[in-house]
């Protein structure tokens, strides 16, 4: 690499100002992206749990006419609580391994 600052002993060969500079940049760069990446992650977990508790109750309190009448719209209420239940189960199973990683930068 032509912009490599270390050299083959592991020593630093490079202006560490600009070094610095750029560090920070990529620093500041990855907290915005954390910030709307956390943002986006809860409203989605939020929405899949409101998506959920509207399915569940259209299924149980209005089971004649969504599930009774017609075998085509009950499959599709099924399919819409699967992808529901999948979503949630994705983006909790997504912040779960992000803070497992994160616990173990700390720790390192």
């Amino acid at each position: 690499m032509a912009d490599r600052e270390e050299g083959d002993r592991g020593e630093f060969s490079g202006n560490f100002e600009q070094f610095r500079r750029r560090h920070q940049a990529i620093s500041r760069s990855v907290a915005e992206a954390d910030r709307f990446l956390m943002i986006s992650n809860g409203a989605n977990f939020c929405c899949q749990i409101v998506s959920i508790i509207l399915v569940l109750y259209s299924l149980i309190f209005y089971h004649y006419d969504t599930i009774t009448l017609d075998p085509e719209a009950a499959s599709l209420y099924f399919v819409w609580l699967s992808l529901s239940v999948f979503g949630l189960t994705l983006a909790a199973g997504q912040a779960i391994y992000l803070n497992h990683m994160e616990s173990i930068f700390q720790i390192s």
